[in-house]
């Protein structure tokens, strides 16, 4: 006990004294197969998916992704954001997909590229650009 009360100790003030300022934001990095709980608009979802052999639940925003705003306003834009989303949720809520991420947004969110469980090798990112849903995009700082 009195050992793991030191090691406990220890960890704690290694954390109260440590220099974070040049710490970068954790970010999961690989290929995943995971599966879609929730779309929460055009262009980001939840997911849940095995990592270092436990699940988990995370946000993705589509790499390139831009659709429309659904927390907005402007009624046009609005509609737009909710045929995106109701488009997204065609083809991905309650079903598999993989996903490939490499950083994440300043929201915390994994960008990642997304495509179905099968051998098509369009991704639903391109899709939803190629289908008029939304636009290319490449700015992720958060706004």
């Amino acid at each position: 006990m009195k050992l793991f009360k030191f090691l406990t100790n220890r960890k704690e003030n290694e954390l109260l004294n440590y220099d974070y300022t040049k710490l970068k934001m954790f970010s999961i990095k690989g290929e995943f197969l995971g599966k879609v709980i929730d779309v929460v608009d055009g262009d980001t979802f939840t997911v849940i998916f095995k990592y270092h052999n436990e699940m988990v639940k995370n946000r993705i925003r589509l790499l390139f992704v831009d659709a429309p705003e659904i927390n907005t306003k402007d009624l046009e834009i609005k509609k737009r954001g909710l045929d995106t989303k109701y488009f997204l949720e065609k083809l991905i809520l309650n079903k598999l997909i993989k996903f490939r991420t490499d950083k994440q947004d300043g929201f915390g969110r994994m960008l990642a590229e997304v495509f179905f469980n099968d051998d098509s090798s369009e991704s639903i990112n391109n899709l939803l650009i190629k289908n008029g849903y939304a636009l290319y995009y490449k700015n992720y700082k958060k706004k």
